[in-house]
């Protein structure tokens, strides 16, 4: 058996076309990990294709994450803190949107509403996000990427907020940038490994023509000094 590997980082056109080169060699199956261009991808609905994180709902095959409950534990640690002025810092696509409507819904229970701005998980956005919110009252943000949090964290600090005793920030992903920010970063962790070897898996099933099933993951929140101490 051999494997073909192609990265389009985020790049439709390169993805358009790396698909189209793998496909030329009439493989058997294969795994796409957050395609940018949804249905247009020619492997969307082969058989014997895993999809991680899709875009499209309602795809055979995939592997995801629980991304509304990923929401709801970040609007719970925050609300732990007894914070009251909450914002969300979003992005284009899918995983956001639930990620935002897991967090709304919680805060929808203790009678709070939110402000958001769309950024599009670059640091840089996170640091524009973080410079629109603080003109209003702020004491609490989710950033749906840890990469846009530490845009966040800096817009804090170059005002001169203190994180997390006036302003707390909750991330997502939980990446290796997480516990390299100051302060430590408080993030939903997403299973990247776990879900990997699990698209893996499924797509050899596939392949052998076994029995096969879609698997979402549920995500973990992993505590750091952006909320403060756990309860």
């Amino acid at each position: 058996m051999s494997a073909l590997l192609a990265a389009s980082h985020d790049d439709p056109q390169t993805e358009m076309q790396a698909a189209h080169s793998i496909l030329r060699h009439a493989v058997d199956g294969g795994i796409v990990i957050n395609s940018r261009v949804g249905a247009a991808l020619p492997a969307q609905r082969l058989p014997g294709w895993v999809h991680v994180a899709p875009e499209l709902p309602g795809l055979p095959y995939r592997v995801e994450l629980d991304n509304e409950e990923g929401g709801r534990l970040a609007a719970r640690e925050l609300l732990r803190g007894e914070r009251r002025a909450l914002a969300f810092v979003g992005a284009a696509g899918r995983e956001s949107a639930e990620r935002e409507r897991g967090f709304a819904a919680e805060l929808a229970l203790a009678g709070l509403d939110y402000r958001r701005y769309a950024g599009d998980y670059s640091e840089e956005s996170g640091l524009r996000a973080g410079q629109a919110l603080l003109r209003g009252p702020l004491d609490a943000v989710f950033v749906a990427g840890d990469l846009m949090a530490a845009g966040v964290l800096r817009a804090l600090h170059l005002r001169g907020r203190a994180v997390p005793q006036q302003v707390a920030v909750v991330g997502f992903d939980d990446a290796a940038l997480a516990r390299l920010l100051y302060p430590r970063l408080s993030s939903v962790r997403q299973p990247a490994y776990r879900m990997g070897a699990a698209a893996a898996e499924l797509a050899l099933n596939l392949m052998a023509g076994r029995g096969a099933q879609s698997v979402v993951f549920t995500p973990e929140l992993i505590v750091r000094e952006s909320t403060g101490p756990p309860a």
